[in-house]
């Protein structure tokens, strides 16, 4: 998984419609919008699940480890 701290940034080469950030237990933690760099400070630590949605309805899931 990938370690953040305070800032999750996010690499898509298409546009981003939604930012989903879930505990490993499905509670949603954080929800944002077209946003590349993500505040990950206020989390407390352990594994999330990140879901990235694009303009062209692809949602992506990745697991990080905020540290």
């Amino acid at each position: 998984p990938t370690l953040a701290q305070d800032i999750l940034n996010i690499s898509s080469a298409v546009e981003i419609s939604s930012v989903k950030i879930f505990s490993l237990l499905g509670q949603e933690v954080f929800s944002g919008s077209d946003s590349k760099v993500i505040p990950v400070s206020a989390l407390n630590s352990g594994t999330y699940i990140v879901e990235v949605k694009t303009v062209n309805n692809l949602v992506s899931r990745q697991k990080f480890l905020k540290k």
